[in-house]
């Protein structure tokens, strides 16, 4: 998750300094320097006094393949329920974080989408939704027991606490769902 970290605040910031995403992403300057130098190797950073991402279509499709790998090691379980606004009561006391198509349907404006994404940093919160929720292993409500940085640069909409605009197009890249980057990035 520490590469996903570097991801997101270069994602967000476009151009940071080392020190900055030193401090942001919370990792150590040896390992930062690594990855940098992968991300540089394959084109998606210019590095001088600051740190620039070159193409931000490229550099999400990137960060979604490295996270679709990320997803296959966490604890998660998917749930379904006919409405998914009564699963959503449920998170309203809770620290959580929303991905997934219907958060970009939330911003697009089109109906409830078809998968929801939602991050817990608290492990009895997680381990209360699962034995409330967790009753097929199918469906379209998937739950992350997740590092908590994945809120940086989150905000609220329509009363729902959602991911970045550019974590929610590598959630929906990694989840192998095509998205127009650009327009949900506007």
């Amino acid at each position: 998750m520490k590469k996903e970290r570097i991801l997101r605040v270069l994602g967000m910031k476009r151009v940071v300094s080392f020190g900055d995403l030193v401090r942001e992403s919370n990792v150590s300057k040896s390992y930062l320097s690594e990855f940098l130098k992968v991300l540089r190797e394959r084109g998606l950073i210019l590095m001088g006094e600051s740190i620039k991402v070159t193409d931000l279509i490229e550099f999400l499709r990137f960060w979604g393949e490295k996270k679709r790998k990320i997803l296959k090691r966490i604890n998660s379980f998917l749930t379904d329920t006919l409405f998914i606004n009564d699963f959503l009561s449920v998170l309203s006391n809770k620290d959580y974080v929303l991905s997934g198509q219907f958060v970009e349907n939330l911003i697009t404006k089109q109906s409830s989408g078809i998968s929801l994404w939602v991050y817990v940093f608290d492990e009895n919160t997680y381990l209360e939704l699962m034995r409330g929720f967790s009753k097929k292993r199918s469906g379209r409500i998937k739950v992350m027991f997740y590092d908590d940085h994945i809120k940086y640069g989150s905000s609220f909409l329509q009363g729902y606490r959602i991911v970045a605009l550019e974590q929610l197009a590598a959630d929906l890249i990694a989840e192998g769902i095509f998205t127009d980057i650009k327009v949900l990035l506007k």
